[in-house]
């Protein structure tokens, strides 16, 4: 992992802090393909992953429903009992 290290900083950082001048630097036809590259790939994608979504057909068991019924779990042991103190906690026994 040193060595790696080392080899960066001996070569590629000279090689970083020459720039060329302003003059000379100018936004090219390949950056723009590549934006516009890009775009159309997140443009299908989002449409693709739209189209996954639309697929799927979610429906609910009977007696299940997004409200609750009471506070109760349905996998809970029906025997609990109150805790002498009030406050909800582990059963004791």
């Amino acid at each position: 992992m040193t060595t790696v290290l080392t080899v960066c900083w001996t070569v590629l950082v000279p090689l970083a802090q020459h720039t060329p001048p302003a003059s000379k630097v100018k936004a090219g036809w390949v950056g723009f393909a590549v934006v516009i590259a890009l775009i159309l790939a997140a443009v299908f994608l989002f449409r693709s992953f739209t189209k996954q979504l639309r697929k799927v057909r979610f429906e609910e068991e009977p007696g299940k429903s997004g409200e609750r019924s009471g506070g109760a779990d349905e996998n809970a042991p029906e025997d609990r009992t109150e805790p002498e103190n009030g406050r909800p906690g582990p059963t004791q026994s």
